[in-house]
């Protein structure tokens, strides 16, 4: 049990009832009288408050005293591996944290930290230990309960990570993130239903049952003769995947206003999918001059009831603009190498990035081709400098490419695009172009896990990981299915 003088750091880590009360001593590892008691737990103290705002070298004052008196006082070794933590330490803080737990096996937030140690090694059958360990000494903590379902659905353990996630929102129902992790879940699944009523919990939502939620909010029902105000959400990516869904709505009524990200507005305008495109900003959500509803795009799946026989629905719905289509023709020329778009790298900000992109070095199986392809880079942002680290040429159009648009006018001028799991793709599948995606071997609800192709794009192929972080035997198989792909007779009928 945690002493209370640990109170605020327990609680805030695993909230307030999963706290048990114990007396301030604890359980200490030696016997100690009453005065020197009194002088430890205000050691104690006064390192937990320093820790917590981060006043790393004040904090080492009183850790130190407490150690030179007890170099087995588990609180101590377990605040130790905290500043260890604040220090970029971290298998340091590993040490710390497991001679703690050995001294005292019911330490519960040591159990916790080496849980999300061993979490962000990669390294999840012991973290999923850690986190057992963990649920025994404090079973109604909702945070641990999610973070275990995490864990479980990484290692696709799908039904134990449902139950994970179910209990924490039983324990904490407006928990958000339990909500949300949960409906990625039934989504994998294909209880799409029951996915989206989920999804509605997504980071950036307004909790459902708010006031705000349903304020002008678009039901899913027919609106002759009023303005549905669609805004775009999250990345560029999904806003490609989620307007095959723009037609069905407007064919319920009135005009439907499109509001996302600049390099969007061209594109979905010649794709003449709803009435109107604007750029992000430019109209706001409460103001009703503009529109009569509204609605954010990822939540149409929910209000139009979609479920998984409705997919994929009409493809392509993209459609690039011709003139663009003949200019990009113009710049590829009529070369008889098969043409193949190359996206290795996806934005590094978002927080599975270093999972999804692959190093240019582990491209190298694919130099064998020079001559028989022909590499197009459609990278762009922060991967486009990696270009010189390729070991093969490639023709690189980038700078031509100022939204997508462009993007999708020299797509159509290839033979395929091989991707990361990045934007790319759903331009790729929404023009009905041959994609290969390079996946990494973790669930996605686009792209379901034991399946080469995805209920969402049927002509989407896939390679995947053997296991997180081992490119290799999908590189090379990628390599062997191109060299066929590309020794193929295309003038043959």
């Amino acid at each position: 049990m945690l002493m209370k003088l640990l109170a605020g750091t327990a609680r805030r880590i695993f909230g307030r009832r999963s706290l048990p009360e114990s007396p301030a001593g604890g359980q200490g590892s030696r016997p100690v009288e009453a005065g020197c008691r009194d002088a430890r737990a205000a050691r104690v103290l006064e390192a937990n408050r320093l820790l917590e705002v981060g006043d790393i070298e004040a904090a080492s004052v009183p850790l130190a005293k407490l150690l030179e008196s007890d170099p087995d006082d588990a609180d101590a070794l377990y605040l130790r591996g905290r500043k260890q933590l604040l220090e970029g330490r971290q298998d340091a803080a590993r040490e710390s944290f497991e001679r703690a737990t050995t001294l005292r096996p019911d330490l519960m937030p040591a159990h916790y930290e080496l849980a999300r140690y061993y979490d962000r090694q990669d390294d999840y059958l012991p973290a999923i230990d850690r986190y057992r360990t963990f649920l025994r000494l404090a079973p109604d903590s909702a945070e641990g309960h999610n973070n275990l379902g995490l864990l479980l659905f990484k290692c696709q353990r799908i039904e134990e990570a449902v139950a994970c996630w179910v209990r924490a929102i039983e324990l904490r129902p407006e928990f958000a993130e339990a909500h949300f992790n949960l409906a990625i879940a039934k989504l994998c699944e294909g209880d799409l239903a029951s996915g989206w009523k989920e999804y509605e919990w997504r980071p950036g939502q307004p909790l459902p049952g708010s006031e705000p939620y349903g304020r002008l909010r678009w039901d899913g029902s027919a609106f002759p003769g009023r303005r549905l105000l669609v805004h775009a959400e999250q990345g560029l990516g999904d806003v490609l995947m989620f307007a095959r869904f723009l037609p069905i709505v407007r064919a319920r009524g009135g005009a439907v206003i499109v509001q996302c990200n600049s390099r969007l507005v061209r594109l979905l305008r010649d794709a003449d999918l709803a009435d109107r495109f604007v750029e992000s900003g430019t109209i706001g959500i409460g103001d009703a001059e503009d529109f009569d509803v509204q609605i954010p795009m990822m939540s149409l799946p929910l209000a139009l009831n979609i479920v998984l026989d409705d997919l994929p629905g009409r493809l392509p719905y993209l459609k690039p603009d011709g003139k663009l289509v003949a200019a990009f023709a113009a710049r590829v020329g009529i070369s008889p190498a098969f043409k193949v778009g190359l996206v290795w790298a996806g934005n590094p900000e978002q927080s599975n990035d270093r999972n999804r992109s692959v190093p240019p070095r582990l491209f190298a199986p694919l130099a064998s081709m020079r001559g028989a392809v022909d590499f197009y880079s459609l990278q762009v942002g922060p991967g486009a400098t990696d270009l010189p680290e390729f070991g093969f040429p490639m023709i690189d159009l980038t700078s031509e490419l100022h939204d997508l648009a462009d993007t999708a006018a020299l797509v159509a001028n290839l033979d395929l695009v091989i991707t990361v799991d990045t934007a790319a793709v759903h331009l790729a599948g929404a023009l009905g172009k041959p994609v290969w995606l390079l996946r990494p071997n973790i669930e996605d609800w686009r792209w379901r896990m034991g399946e080469r192709h995805s209920p969402w794009y049927p002509h989407v192929r896939m390679f995947r990981q053997p296991q997180i972080g081992h490119w290799e035997p999908a590189m090379d198989a990628l390599a062997r299915a191109l060299a066929r792909e590309a020794s193929k007779d295309r003038a043959a009928p």
